[in-house]
């Protein structure tokens, strides 16, 4: 008797406990029940593709206040993990037919529309992929301050640490699903946000060039009051961020040139035995030019040898160094903070110190305007 009275028991706290969880399911907030809602996402996409987060973040820019689902996935060789990475946004449409698009229904549908963000093919859309490694969370901002986000945003990365893409999505309509304004830049991208309110309001890519020196041609887009960007005119710099005194002779030029007026004042004033950017002789022909007056210079474009030849002349021990022994010309296209456009010419020689843990260094040994 006991023992059916333990058993009894026994199931009556079994029953209470299946009660009290199903019941603590139900008053789960809203948020969780939308997160945890999605359908088994393995059942409905396809199957090369590698979802990247094990549960799906959550968004609404089309302005229904509704949640959507984003999936953010790897295809082409998913499973490599060398494939790019692209986005997908599951939107639950409620009172509209799955069958007649347009028609609504007197109770709230069941059903997920998937949304392409990138990759896709559709007018506008085809310039790529989110990224190449991984994102970083996506941004949703309020650009007319509604109160309302209109604008995902989403940063990938490249194979070096990296932002390489930037893609800016904006709600076009059940119809037309989501716009993008999308930017790719090899030798990363910058963005910035002058009013701190995450409206970006100029992008600025670099392409690498495979160049020696590392050098990036570099576009600005500017923000234009429909939202879009347009481009500036495009102009060098270097990649990453610019060396003290780089080793080829074309960098050395370069990182003069793109040298605050102050810096650029500093070197052409330096006494004739302290070394820099460039020789005494660079010194005097850069001060005759006046290049020390200019606020401010846009490299268009470079013209130099591959190699260096011996110059004929013999080697001139100035200090420490010798120097002398070989040059260069280079020739460069510039926009200086006056709009006009100038050519220089540089005379550009190697020095060699005869301290054993020191490089070679090339200076700048003459400048001429055509």
């Amino acid at each position: 008797m006991d023992s059916l009275r333990n058993g009894i028991i026994a199931v009556m706290v079994l029953l209470t406990a299946v009660f009290a969880v199903m019941y603590g399911m139900r008053q789960c907030t809203p948020q969780q029940q939308r997160i945890e809602l999605p359908l088994d996402l393995a059942r409905i996409i396809p199957q090369a593709w590698e979802p990247q987060d094990k549960q799906l973040p959550t968004v609404d820019i089309d302005g229904d206040g509704e949640q959507e689902w984003l999936l953010i996935y790897r295809y082409d060789s998913a499973q490599e993990e060398r494939g790019p990475i692209g986005g997908m946004i599951y939107d639950a449409q409620v009172d509209i037919s799955p069958h007649q698009s347009g028609i609504s229904i007197p109770y709230r549908s069941a059903f997920l529309v998937p949304y392409k963000l990138l990759p896709d093919t559709h007018p506008g859309k085809g310039q790529g992929y989110l990224a190449d490694k991984r994102v970083d969370d996506p941004e949703q901002v309020d650009t007319d301050g509604d109160g309302k986000a209109d604008e995902l945003i989403i940063r990938g990365y490249g194979h070096d640490p990296a932002i390489t893409r930037l893609s800016i999505f904006r709600w076009a309509g059940k119809d037309k699903g989501y716009t993008v304004e999308h930017f790719q830049g090899s030798g990363g991208i910058t963005t910035v946000d002058k009013n701190k309110n995450g409206v970006i309001e100029e992008v600025i890519v670099r392409h690498r060039l495979d160049e020696r020196s590392q050098q990036c041609r570099k576009q600005t887009y500017r923000r234009q009051g429909d939202g879009s960007y347009a481009p500036s005119s495009p102009s060098l710099t270097f990649c990453y961020e610019t060396p003290d005194h780089p080793f080829y002779p074309e960098g050395v030029v370069l990182t003069f040139l793109l040298s605050s007026q102050r810096k650029r004042q500093a070197e052409i004033f330096k006494p004739d035995s302290e070394h820099g950017l460039m020789t005494a002789k660079g010194r005097q022909k850069a001060k005759a030019l006046g290049l020390h007056l200019f606020e401010s210079f846009r490299v268009l474009e470079f013209t130099y040898p591959g190699v260096a030849l011996p110059s004929g002349e013999e080697a001139v021990a100035v200090g420490e160094e010798l120097s002398g022994t070989e040059q260069v010309e280079i020739w460069t296209d510039v926009v200086a903070d006056d709009d006009e456009q100038r050519t220089y010419r540089w005379q550009v020689i190697n020095t060699s110190s005869q301290k054993v843990n020191e490089d070679t260094i090339w200076r700048i040994n003459g400048a001429s305007s055509n």
